[in-house]
């Protein structure tokens, strides 16, 4: 394996490849690094390559395919923008390839979904301003079965506290924002 710390062999990680110059589409990334495999780093620190088929091998693919499944959507809200060396560790910086070492995308194809196809998740099926709003409701029942007014003062801090102590955090605007959709989303229900 080639050094990724040299100036002209830059470390390619898929936040790079996925929001840098290069805008590489998910799809492709993902073809890559099923055909090819991806590089990370251990424990101790230690570059590793996932190029072939052992356990360890798939087990590292699966999991820069998780990563990049759960982060790829994230990268164009001013929320991950603002705090990307919040989540986790940078996982999408963990995963790439060294600049000599990285495969040749243009030989892998992606398509555009159109914009009103349904994700794959059993509540997903509906479209999403339809799953946006039942999510919302979802949440207005628990905060009135838990007796807690979602208006008042306080409660996005109070979340957002939670939501760290989980261990993944969502800063208080964001939930704030959140909350401040939730009566347009019990109004939508009810028409």
């Amino acid at each position: 394996m080639s050094a990724p710390e040299y100036p002209n062999n830059i470390w390619l990680s898929l936040h790079y490849l996925l929001s840098g110059k290069h805008e590489i589409s998910a799809g492709v990334l993902a073809s890559s690094i099923e055909k090819e495999g991806i590089q990370t780093y251990d424990r101790f620190g230690r570059r590793i390559s996932a190029n072939g088929e052992s356990p360890e091998s798939l087990r590292v693919k699966e999991h820069a395919l998780d990563v990049l499944a759960q982060h790829c959507d994230n990268l164009d809200s001013l929320e991950y923008e603002k705090n990307f060396w919040r989540y986790e560790d940078q996982p999408l910086e963990l995963f790439g390839w060294p600049e000599d070492e990285a495969p040749d995308f243009s030989g892998y194809e992606s398509e555009s979904l159109p914009k009103a196809v349904m994700a794959s998740h059993l509540m997903e099926k509906v479209p999403r301003i339809d799953a946006k709003h039942t999510y919302l409701l979802i949440l207005a029942v628990l905060f009135k079965e838990a007796k807690i007014d979602f208006n008042s003062r306080g409660t996005a801090g109070l979340i957002a506290h939670a939501t760290e102590v989980l261990g993944s955090p969502v800063s208080e605007q964001t939930v704030r924002n959140v909350l401040k959709d939730i009566p347009e989303a019990i109004e939508y229900r009810r028409k």
